[in-house]
């Protein structure tokens, strides 16, 4: 068989469109992987010089994430922070670094009133080595679901739960169900028209972010889409909304993105 022009070129022409392919990926994720990478620094140098006050669950949850990042200056501010929460809510972090063999957690929820259901929860989910499912099951049963605040601190919870290998996979249907409600949110948010106009409503980045976050965490795709809105909302000062709370979410769900902060 006689190889002719045209049959270099239909072998070729496979060869070429994948080049071309691989030539546009590149050329695409370069810039983006530059951008959130300047992001997260900025965001870092926000928080490490900010006066304004950090709350628990933000203090928590920058210790989570340097387990990514391995960040020094990450690992000092949150020791830092840790250590000036004097409220009784520091009980979180007594909790989230021990192995609550020495705590009888069912006790210790009934004297102690100011404790939201989420908030119970998520101790649980903390301890749930010691603690049946069956009484797990009827906090979650009394949850109000929705999509801006409930089901995404749920979602938390039961990730928590998995990642301390609790309860094998009967959280799954669960996690999935209030996932696909999550996501189907987050999509609707992401078609807004202009989303730069929603920057400075801090109630709604707060959401934003805090959503395509634990979706990550909980193991479910962060989409892009949702990352390059996050990243038009960064201030030149670093911060999102000038606050340390929403700051710490953007820079969660560019993490848990990315998978890395450098």
């Amino acid at each position: 068989m006689k190889f002719t022009i045209k049959h270099i070129l239909l072998l070729l022409g496979p060869l070429l469109i994948l080049g071309i392919l691989f030539w546009l990926v590149i050329n695409y994720s370069e810039p983006f992987k530059r951008q959130s990478s300047s992001a997260i620094e900025k965001g870092i140098v926000f928080l490490l010089t900010t006066e304004k006050k950090f709350d628990v669950g933000i203090i928590l949850l920058i210790q989570k994430l340097n387990k990514i990042c391995h960040d020094e200056r990450l690992e000092e501010l949150w020791k830092i922070k840790s250590a000036e929460e004097n409220s009784n809510k520091k009980l979180f972090f007594e909790l989230y670094n021990s192995s609550c063999r020495n705590q009888n957690i069912s006790e210790l929820l009934k004297e102690i009133s100011f404790f939201s259901l989420l908030e119970r929860i998520t101790i649980k989910a903390m301890c749930c080595k010691n603690i049946d499912y069956n009484e797990v099951l009827k906090d979650i049963n009394e949850v109000e679901r929705d999509v801006r605040y409930n089901s995404i601190h749920l979602l938390h919870a039961l990730s928590l739960m998995k990642e301390k290998g609790c309860y094998g996979n009967t959280l799954d249907p669960l996690m999935k169900e209030l996932a696909k409600e999550l996501i189907a949110a987050e999509d609707k948010d992401t078609k807004q028209e202009d989303f730069s106009i929603f920057c400075n409503n801090i109630a709604f980045l707060d959401v934003y972010c805090e959503r395509a976050l634990f979706l990550g965490y909980a193991g479910f795709p962060v989409k892009q889409e949702w990352i390059e809105n996050i990243l038009k909302c960064q201030k030149e000062n670093g911060s999102w909304a000038d606050s340390p709370h929403t700051t710490v979410l953007a820079l969660g769900a560019i993490i848990q993105y990315t998978n890395t902060c450098k």
